[in-house]
C-alpha cells in the first residue's frame, strides 16, 4: 500500500461509534475478512480487528446511548492528537505490549510537542474523556487472559514440577502484591485512574498490600506500605507490634529497596527454622533477582501472571471482599451509635492503623482451601494433605442485606463490584524507562525520610489521622469483664471461647509486669546509700 502524502490525503480516523456498529453488521451478514472490510471503511486492519475482539463492549455502549464521538470531537480541540495516540494505542496493543494510563498520558505530552501543542497538559480529566470515547477498559490494556500466550503458559506448567522439585509443599510460597483505596470515600472512587497515584490527594488514601501464602496455604503477615514514614494515627504505637509490615514510600507503591529488606528477614526466617524455600513473583521491576541463602526466586514468564500467578487467580479478591464487607459493618455500626453520622463522613475518618486493622482481620480470615484451590488453578499441585483450620473467626459467606445496602447508597455498585475499584492500581514503577530522570527514579525508589513532607501530608488530615490512645492493662482487664457479661447475655459461645483465650494471656501479662515492678523496688531500695 502507497505511503500517505504528508501534504495531500487526508489522515485517517478512528471509526465513530455508529461506523463500528455497521462494521459489525456487516460481518454478522457477509463473513467478510478484514482486510475487505478495512477496504469497505477506509481504515486499518487493525482497527478492525478491535472492533470485532469488542462486539460486546461495542454493542452495549451503542445500547446504552454511549457519548457521540462525533460531537465530542468537535468539541474537544485536541482531534489531531486524539487521532494520532488512538492509533498509537491500536498499534500498541495489537503487538501485546503493556499500557496503561501514564503511558498514554506521556505518549500525548510527545505528540502535543511534535504539533506545538504548549498549552495540552494530558489531565486526568482528559485522559478519562479519550479512554471513554474510545471505550478502552483498564481490563483490556494490559496482562489480561486474552493477551496471555497459551504456549508460554502450558510451556511453563509442563516444567513447573521441575523447578519445584526437591521442595516440600510448605516451602512453596507465592508474593504478590494489590493497590487499595483504604477509603473508598465517594462514589467517584469507582472511575479514578487507579495508575495515576503519584502525587494528589487520592495518592494519600492508598496503601500497596503484598500478600505472601505457601502451597498449603498457609499465611505469612501481609506488607503495608503507605506515604507517610509516622502517620498520626501511629502516635503510641510501637509498628514492631503491627499485625502488618508496615513500609512507607513517597508513592506509596513496592520498591526494590522495600522488596530487598522484606524478602532478606523472610529469607533468616527460613533459615532459623532450617527451612529452604522457593517464591514464585511477577517480574516487576520492584523485584530484584536476589541470591540468599534460604530462598529461591522464581519469575513468572513475562505478562501471564493474571493466568500463572496463585495470589491472583482469586486470593487477593477474596481478601479485598472481606475488607470492604469489614469497613462497611463499621459504618453501619457507627451510624447506629450515632444516629447524626453519615456514611461518606464515617468512611472519610478511617485512618491507616484501622485500614490495618481490616487488612490483617480479611487476611487471617481467608480460608486456606481458598489458597490451595488457587495454586492448584495456576498449574501447582499438592501432595501432601492439608492442615485443619484452627481458630480463625470466619464471617458468613453471605453479605449481611444492611451492608449491600449501605454499598448501594455510597458508592452505586453491589459489594462484589465495589472490590473492582482498585484492581489496576498500580503498584510499583514499571514505567521507569519511559518517564523522569534518573534522580527522580532514585527518589521514588528510596523510602521516604523527609519528616517536613511527613508532617505537610498529616497536617492535611488532622481531622483523620488520631493517635492511637494509650490503655493500661487494667483498662483492659475491665474491658475483657464487660465483653465476657455480653456473651454470656446473648449467648455467644464461640467469640466467648475466644476472650477467655485473650484473658488468659492478658493475665500471664499482668504478672509479668507486677514482678518487673517488684524487682525495680528492690534493686532502688538496694541501690540507697
Amino acid at each position: 500500500m502507497a505511503m500517505a502524502s504528508n501534504t495531500s490525503s487526508p489522515k485517517r480516523k478512528p471509526l465513530t461509534l455508529q461506523q463500528r456498529v455497521e462494521v459489525l453488521r456487516v460481518h454478522d451478514q457477509t463473513k467478510k475478512s478484514t482486510r475487505k472490510l478495512a477496504e469497505q471503511f477506509n481504515c486499518g486492519k487493525t482497527q478492525i480487528d478491535g472492533i470485532l475482539k469488542r462486539k460486546r463492549e461495542i454493542m452495549e455502549e451503542f445500547e446504552n446511548n454511549a457519548p457521540l464521538d462525533r460531537k465530542r470531537a468537535r468539541t474537544t480541540g485536541n482531534e489531531e492528537l486524539n487521532m494520532l495516540l488512538w492509533e498509537w494505542f491500536k498499534d500498541a496493543t495489537a503487538r501485546k505490549l503493556p499500557v496503561s494510563g501514564p503511558m498514554l498520558q506521556v505518549k500525548a505530552l510527545e505528540f502535543a510537542k511534535e504539533l506545538g501543542r504548549d498549552d495540552f497538559k494530558a489531565s486526568n480529566g482528559w485522559l478519562g474523556a479519550f479512554r471513554k470515547r474510545h471505550n478502552i477498559k483498564f481490563g483490556t490494556m494490559s496482562g489480561e487472559k486474552g493477551d496471555v500466550s497459551e504456549e508460554v503458559t502450558e510451556s511453563w506448567k509442563e516444567r513447573l514440577p521441575q523447578i519445584c522439585e526437591g521442595y516440600d509443599a510448605r516451602d512453596i510460597f507465592n508474593m504478590d502484591e494489590s493497590g487499595l483505596y483504604y477509603r473508598a470515600s465517594t462514589d467517584k472512587t469507582l472511575y479514578a485512574k487507579g495508575d495515576d497515584c503519584s502525587g494528589g490527594k487520592r495518592s494519600k488514601d492508598r496503601v500497596t498490600i503484598a500478600y505472601c501464602a505457601n502451597l498449603l496455604g498457609e499465611k505469612e503477615k501481609p506488607i503495608v506500605i503507605g506515604k507517610s514514614k509516622n502517620p498520626r494515627c501511629f502516635k503510641n504505637v510501637d509498628k514492631d507490634n503491627l499485625p502488618v509490615h508496615y513500609y512507607n514510600s513517597r508513592t506509596a507503591w513496592m520498591t526494590g529497596f522495600i522488596f530487598e529488606d522484606w524478602v532478606c528477614k523472610f529469607d533468616r526466617k527460613l533459615g532459623r527454622a532450617k527451612r529452604k524455600a522457593i517464591l514464585f513473583l511477577d517480574n516487576a521491576t520492584c523485584h530484584p533477582d536476589l541470591r540468599l541463602k534460604n530462598l529461591k526466586l522464581v519469575f513468572f514468564p513475562p505478562n501471564t501472571t493474571s493466568v500463572l500467578q496463585p495470589l491472583d487467580q482469586g486470593v487477593i479478591q477474596t481478601n479485598k471482599l472481606k475488607y470492604r464487607r469489614r469497613q462497611l459493618s463499621h459504618v453501619l455500626a457507627k451510624m447506629d451509635e450515632d444516629k447524626t453520622l453519615q456514611g461518606p463522613e464515617i468512611l472519610k475518618s478511617t485512618n491507616v492503623l484501622q485500614a490495618i486493622y481490616w487488612i490483617s482481620y480479611a487476611w487471617n480470615d481467608v480460608d486456606p482451601s481458598t489458597i490451595v484451590k488457587c495454586f492448584n488453578k495456576a498449574g501447582f499441585t499438592v501432595t501432601e494433605p492439608q492442615p485443619p483450620q484452627t481458630g480463625e473467626m470466619a464471617e458468613e459467606d453471605t453479605t449481611p442485606v444492611r451492608v449491600e445496602t449501605l454499598c448501594m447508597e455510597l458508592f452505586g455498585c453491589e459489594l462484589s463490584e465495589l472490590v473492582e475499584i482498585d484492581r489496576e492500581l498500580a503498584t510499583c514503577n514499571n514505567e521507569s524507562r519511559m518517564v523522569g530522570t534518573a534522580a527522580e527514579l532514585l527518589s521514588n525508589l528510596r523510602p521516604s525520610t523527609d519528616e517536613a513532607e511527613t508532617s505537610d501530608e498529616e497536617d492535611e488530615a488532622a481531622t483523620v489521622e488520631q493517635p492511637a490512645k494509650q490503655v493500661s492493662l487494667r483498662e483492659a482487664g475491665s474491658c475483657v469483664e464487660t465483653l465476657k457479661d455480653m456473651c454470656l447475655g446473648s449467648n455467644y459461645g464461640e467469640m466467648l471461647d475466644l476472650i477467655m483465650m485473650f484473658e488468659a494471656k492478658l493475665a500471664v501479662k499482668c504478672a509479668e509486669s507486677q514482678q518487673l515492678a517488684r524487682q525495680s523496688t528492690i534493686h532502688e531500695f538496694f541501690g540507697k546509700k
